[in-house]
């Protein structure tokens, strides 16, 4: 089988699909991948066809705004990215289907225009979600530990989904509109509902320990497990100066703010640098970008680490709450202290403090004093070091990408 996947956004949003391509690949199938340039090198290292998908300096120019950590500014940039990227998503994907000619095309849920070239061309299309709250389940529970408050939060829940629809078509239907006028697609209802949702079979790209099913979810909803891709380019071995650091002492910490906000975000990792010291600990900041591996005592800062190799062999993890990045901590067993920025932060983080394996501080409330304390509190929390490592064992068991190769393939060939 020949299948296309097309996705945009940072390594949170591309990663997870890729994953779900190289299992694909693995299962013998041709795999072809409309991404940023930026991801080239990974399509190429999972043995996938690579088609370009706008210019890495426009990526880049995105990924580096600093607007992006702003709680309002940063969701609403991004959405706009995306929909005057629908054009292209749509040229793109045309001109595959006269190349690569798919037989099934994958595409991430906030792939503007991906949906309305499968329809015009008839080829069968299904969406990857990487986040629960993207299916946006009114039967979701509350997120506070609290009880009282949890079933206000249901409340709120069953009365926010509804309220935003009208919502996403004020912020984003209008654009997309437009798209389909330019096009000549035919204009539609349920904008919101149709491109979060509507697809051959829906993906949800998360493990059921972090959020189960719920009975409201898309009727062609699957909860597949996480999805994993985190190769490094070159090689799949730690680097010399990061394999020695860790060799070198006790289990550090991971300071980490993902791929996108982590270049508006660098003063924070001054604050990391003093925090180890207050603490008297070990710690990897991984900076973002491409700069190498330097060691200073017991702080070693570098732009990139594989957290698949980095955090089973570490105490505890500091980030922002990324989707991706709390999956692999979830998997390794570790105790986290979440820093969410925005987008869907807040939410992930949310859910993993009701799991019971993390503590959160907004970022916007972050300083050496609270991070210190925090951060000396869960490192001394064996109930939340003893849960993290009880919720990794069926994580470590799940196949989050294989499992959503076959359905996917299942599905197509019903």
């Amino acid at each position: 089988m020949r299948i296309l996947i097309t996705a945009y956004g940072s390594g949170g949003d591309v990663h997870p699909l890729l994953g779900v391509g190289k299992a694909l690949g693995d299962l013998g199938h041709h795999v072809s991948c409309l991404v940023n340039p930026h991801f080239r090198p990974s399509v190429e290292r999972i043995g996938a066809e690579f088609l370009p998908l706008d210019t890495e300096e426009g990526f880049l120019e995105l990924a580096r705004s600093p607007e992006l950590s702003h709680r309002i500014r940063g969701p609403l940039r991004y959405l706009k990215k995306l929909i005057d990227l629908a054009p292209e998503t749509i040229q793109g994907l045309r001109s595959a289907f006269d190349t690569f000619r798919p037989d099934l095309v994958l595409r991430y849920h906030m792939s503007f225009g991906a949906r309305w070239a499968c329809q015009e061309a008839k080829i069968p299309c299904s969406v990857a979600v990487v986040t629960p709250g993207q299916w946006f389940s009114a039967n979701d529970r509350g997120v506070s530990p609290h009880p009282w408050i949890s079933r206000a939060q249901t409340l709120a829940f069953r009365v926010a989904i509804p309220a935003a629809r009208p919502i996403f078509h004020l912020i984003a239907g209008r654009g997309l509109l437009r798209v389909a006028d330019q096009f000549g697609f035919p204009r539609e209802a349920n904008l919101h509902r149709r491109e979060m949702q509507e697809g051959l079979i829906n993906l949800g790209l998360w493990s059921p320990s972090f959020r189960p099913p719920r009975s409201d979810d898309p009727k062609n909803g699957v909860t597949c497990g996480f999805s994993f891709f985190d190769q490094p380019l070159q090689s799949d071995q730690l680097c010399p100066v990061l394999t020695d650091f860790l060799n070198d002492g006790p289990p550090p910490i991971v300071f980490s703010m993902g791929t996108a906000v982590v270049h508006s975000l660098q003063s924070f990792f001054d604050t990391a640098r003093a925090v180890t010291k207050d603490l008297g600990q070990r710690s990897i900041l991984l900076q973002g970008g491409n700069r190498g591996p330097v060691r200073d005592g017991n702080v070693l800062s570098t732009g990139y680490a594989p957290l698949s190799q980095v955090l089973p062999r570490s105490l505890a993890a500091v980030h922002h709450a990324g989707i991706g990045s709390t999956a692999q901590a979830m998997r390794a067993g570790l105790p986290m202290l979440l820093l969410p920025v925005g987008f869907d932060q807040p939410d992930v983080a949310a859910r993993a403090r009701r799991l019971g394996v993390a503590q959160v501080i907004p970022f916007s409330r972050v300083s050496r004093p609270r991070l210190t304390e925090a951060l000396g509190s869960l490192l001394l929390d064996d109930t939340t070091r003893l849960r993290a490592a009880e919720l990794a064992k069926p994580m470590q068991r799940e196949k989050g990408a294989q499992n959503a190769a076959e359905k996917l393939v299942s599905a197509a060939c019903r």
